[in-house]
């Protein structure tokens, strides 16, 4: 498809409008409805939708009670401020604040075959899901909690610490106040990573139910989902969106579906989604072949993790799309709320001059590139037979260490509270 049919102006205003209602609901969701106190963005592709919805809530101030608390008492982590629309002032204070948004990088497209061909992928897709709803529940515990919780330790000391560096988000995840209970945006193509990532949660719910911790209904979130081609994909998986449709039934628990044409911005990398993808396939196949948690049952990493791109062209070409999106959230709002006045027509223009201003920029820039799956045919193999980084055709970098290192960092897991190596007579 050319440039002009995916980013048409029937798929970018029903993107925008999306945005729009998503900030309606959710704003109402919060405070009158079903109390959460904070907002997890699971996905890259939920990232930009949750960016329009605070930008329209902002815009809903002056028209919406709910919309303007929402507005003024939500704050984000501080790795989120670069991505923030201008007009927003980027609250950081997470303590003080009544909503708080975590970033929880359940990114789980996976080509682990192509590290290890005997591996099965869907399990370890299936695996990393459930891992990464461990290390969101390890966040309804306070920080002495988080130190004996081997998802928590795992995530902050071997992932972010010990493979990529990176204290200081770790220190922003170890600050993060404590979750009474949370929603959710995510995006929805065929239904399964939803199902997966909700279905999770339950198991953990139902987990704790057992254990009498308290936090039974607390680990079933809120969803807020926009789904792909108005459903056509997910109504062909019956048992996925048989699923979101008994969610729905259920009292005092809320699952909202926004179908729109395209998500033109799912499947992609950093120039229309803000964030770029990493994963680990050494540490998840190690971590599962050796790794035991406190009742001897297998503990699996799912290594991978999230980056805010520096300065740089692919932030520069974030920034752009998103203004396009922030002009169709202004000609929804004046088509919702003075249709066919000037200001209407005035705004429904300046959309239209901003989409072809971005299909312009985008061939200029060759954007194109980014929705071009056959970029990503290397098979991730060096002549000599040692694998290298590789992606997934969504942009999602796989990164295998060698034997040396990948044994190092398993080891330092295996000695993480509640957790021990299997020994060499396993």
């Amino acid at each position: 498809m050319s440039l002009d049919e995916v980013f048409s102006e029937q798929n970018m205003f029903a993107y925008s409008q999306a945005c729009v209602n998503l900030a309606i609901d959710l704003a109402e969701t919060r405070y009158k409805k079903g109390y959460f106190n904070t907002l997890v963005i699971p996905s890259r592709g939920s990232l930009p939708f949750f960016l329009g919805t605070l930008y329209a809530m902002d815009k809903l101030r002056g028209i919406s009670s709910e919309a303007a608390r929402f507005s003024e008492n939500v704050a984000v982590q501080p790795i989120l401020t670069p991505l923030l629309p201008e007009t927003i002032y980027p609250n950081t204070n997470l303590h003080d604040a009544e909503t708080r948004v975590l970033l929880i990088p359940f990114t789980a497209d996976l080509n682990v075959k192509k590290f290890d061909p005997t591996l099965n992928n869907d399990e370890f897709v299936k695996k990393t899901r459930q891992y990464w709803a461990g290390v969101t529940a390890s966040l309804f515990k306070d920080s002495r909690g988080r130190s004996y919780d081997p998802f928590f330790r795992s995530f902050t000391d071997i992932i972010l610490r010990r493979i990529e560096d990176r204290g200081r988000i770790a220190e922003m995840y170890e600050a993060f106040p404590r979750i009474d209970s949370f929603s959710i945006i995510d995006t929805v193509i065929s239904g399964r990573a939803c199902n997966e990532i909700l279905k999770a949660f339950s198991s953990l719910a139902m987990y704790s139910y057992i254990e009498k911790s308290g936090l039974s209904e607390s680990l079933v979130p809120h969803a807020f989902l926009i789904i792909d081609e108005n459903g056509r994909k997910l109504d062909n998986n019956v048992k996925y969106s048989q699923y979101l449709r008994e969610r729905q039934t259920i009292s005092n628990l809320y699952t909202f579906l926004y179908p729109i044409p395209k998500i033109v911005s799912e499947d992609t990398n950093s120039s229309l989604l803000g964030v770029s993808a990493k994963v680990y396939p050494s540490i998840m196949r190690e971590s599962q072949r050796r790794v035991l948690d406190r009742r001897d049952m297998p503990f699996f990493l799912g290594a991978g993790s999230w980056f805010i791109d520096p300065e740089g062209p692919n932030r520069k070409h974030f920034g752009v799309f998103m203004g396009l999106v922030y002009a169709g959230i202004d000609a929804a709002l004046a088509d919702f709320f003075y249709r066919g006045e000037a200001l209407d027509i005035a705004n429904r223009e300046r959309f239209r001059q901003r989409r072809l201003s971005f299909i312009k920029y985008a061939k200029d820039q060759q954007i194109n590139r980014c929705l071009d799956f056959n970029l990503h045919k290397d098979n991730g193999k060096t002549n000599s037979g040692e694998i290298r980084p590789y992606q997934t055709h969504s942009s999602v970098l796989h990164v295998p260490l060698d034997e040396n290192q990948t044994r190092e960092i398993i080891n330092e897991v295996c000695s993480l509270p509640g957790l021990h190596c299997k020994s060499s007579m396993d």
